[in-house]
């Protein structure tokens, strides 16, 4: 690994041919190269392709997290379900969550739109649904997305 490479994470788009023409079709943007390195194209790729990988956030260990979600103005259920599903998905990461069974009935914890809800309201408190490992020093680890990449931007 070459020092300009540490810390970096790397970002390719392979633009099909039928992708190009649907891009022309739908929003007008002509087949040129100038047009693919476009800033505001460049970030839609990445929003919809890095962010739903990534999360927003920060990465906090579920002390802190805790804190944060405590200071909150979410209600109290939305606080103690919230905490729960952060401690699922340390235990059992974001797909997992998806497959774990309530104990009371045969029925899935947590459904998609669940799962979408708490990572929404996660980010809205600024914090990551992946939880720093409580093994490691610090508590606070920076978001890997800097926040003027998490934009909707609408072509």
């Amino acid at each position: 690994m070459q020092p300009y490479e540490k810390d970096v994470l790397r970002y390719e788009v392979c633009l099909l041919n039928r992708h190009l023409n649907y891009m022309k079709r739908q929003y007008g943007i002509e087949k040129k190269i100038e047009n693919c390195m476009k800033d505001d194209l460049w970030k839609r790729y990445f929003n919809g392709n890095v962010c739903p990988i990534f999360y927003r956030g920060n990465y906090y260990k579920i002390t802190e997290a805790t804190k944060i979600i405590q200071n909150s103005s979410l209600s109290e259920i939305d606080k103690k379900k919230l905490r729960e599903f952060l401690c699922d998905v340390s235990r059992n990461g974001i797909s997992g969550v998806m497959k774990l069974q309530e104990k009371s009935n045969n029925r899935s914890k947590y459904s998609k739109y669940l799962v979408r809800k708490y990572i929404e309201m996660l980010e809205q408190l600024g914090s990551n649904p992946i939880l720093v490992p409580k093994n490691v020093k610090e508590s606070f680890k920076e978001r890997v997305i800097p926040p003027f990449y998490s934009i909707n931007i609408n072509i």
